[in-house]
């Protein structure tokens, strides 16, 4: 079978685009620990994932860490209901979802006295709420 030479360029562009979209991966930590940490694990995807949950009411943190399929812009957003705290962070750059690696990119915050009194209006307001929802 013989290609048209009018084709090879429109060819040799479909062929680029799929070697640049394949390459476009990066390799994350893929774990998940009870223990409120991990740094194992190996997935390969667009984006690395980590997510982290704790519960007030028990002291339980568990961590999970993972790769995203689809591009997303790195950040790091936080929820909180009741006695539940979620976070979910987001980055684009290899292994950027271990534990350091996010602290020193400014996406999570130093595990500092300072970032301990940051979070204290949060705590106090779950705490509060609880209060008066037990009423």
């Amino acid at each position: 079978m013989r290609i048209p030479l009018g084709s090879l360029p429109l060819l040799l562009l479909l062929l680029l685009l799929f070697c640049v979209q394949r390459g476009a991966t990066i390799i994350c930590f893929d774990c998940h620990s009870d223990q409120g940490t991990c740094n194992e694990g190996e997935c390969e995807g667009v984006v690395c994932v980590k997510m982290e949950t704790s519960n007030i009411d028990d002291d339980r943190r568990t961590v999970q860490k993972g790769c995203g399929m689809e591009y997303e812009e790195s950040e790091c957003q936080q929820t909180g209901l009741g006695s539940k705290w979620t976070s979910r962070c987001v980055c684009d750059q290899p292994l950027c979802n271990g534990d350091r690696a996010l602290i020193a990119s400014g996406l999570e915050p130093q595990p500092d006295d300072s970032s301990v009194l940051q979070s204290l209006p949060v705590l106090l307001g779950f705490s509060l709420a609880r209060l008066l929802l037990n009423f």
